[in-house]
């Protein structure tokens, strides 16, 4: 399966949890895969769901690590050949829940590029039908903009003055931009935006 994927970033979210202060982001990821199992026609399979985004890991000044989890819906054109194979005597449905879950690495200074190991699980929860399948890979990931986590002086490295922004909230002009804190070539920090 070739799989081509996109998400936008609906709010970061503003948790603490035992004592622990943490910022994911919740997100709406979209996911468009080619289906090649080699005995029949290429055919196209469609993903959708809301993802909770852990980037504020504590050992991400070392290796940029993000975790992503959630839930939606899935869409193939044809059921796989693997869901016939374990359920041939059962009928199988094109509909199924959507279980992603992601870990994202990358180095420190070029978190743009992603490497991304993932596993996303199919099933029809006795809803659609009875069982499901994995699809486990490995894939590479370009963040357009990738965006502060906002923590002050937590274990992460990353400082900003941006408290987490939720759609609806009102926000004038002087705020609009978030400030994010950079190293420059001459190792002071100074802020950029994003």
């Amino acid at each position: 399966m070739y799989l081509l994927s996109a998400s936008y970033t609906l709010c970061d979210l503003d948790w603490t949890l035992m004592g622990r202060r943490y910022r994911p982001q919740l997100e709406l990821p979209a996911v468009f895969g080619v289906v090649d199992e080699g005995g029949r026609s290429p055919f196209f399979a469609y993903n959708a769901g809301i993802t909770v985004r852990w980037k504020d890991l504590p050992f991400s000044r070392y290796v940029y690590t993000n975790f992503e989890s959630g839930v939606g819906l899935s869409y193939t054109e044809h059921v796989l050949a693997i869901e016939r194979q374990r359920h041939p005597r059962r009928d199988r449905s094109h509909l199924k829940f959507y279980w992603p879950i992601q870990l994202m690495l990358a180095h420190p200074k070029r978190k743009e590029h992603q490497l991304v190991v993932f596993i996303h699980h199919q099933s029809g929860g006795h809803v659609f039908d009875v069982g499901g399948s994995n699809l486990i890979g490995v894939g590479y990931r370009h963040v357009f903009r990738e965006r502060c986590a906002g923590i002050e002086g937590e274990k992460t490295g990353l400082r900003g003055d941006t408290p987490p922004y939720l759609p609806g909230t009102e926000r004038s002009a002087a705020d609009s931009r978030a400030t994010c804190w950079e190293r420059d070539p001459a190792g002071q920090e100074s802020p950029g935006t994003e």
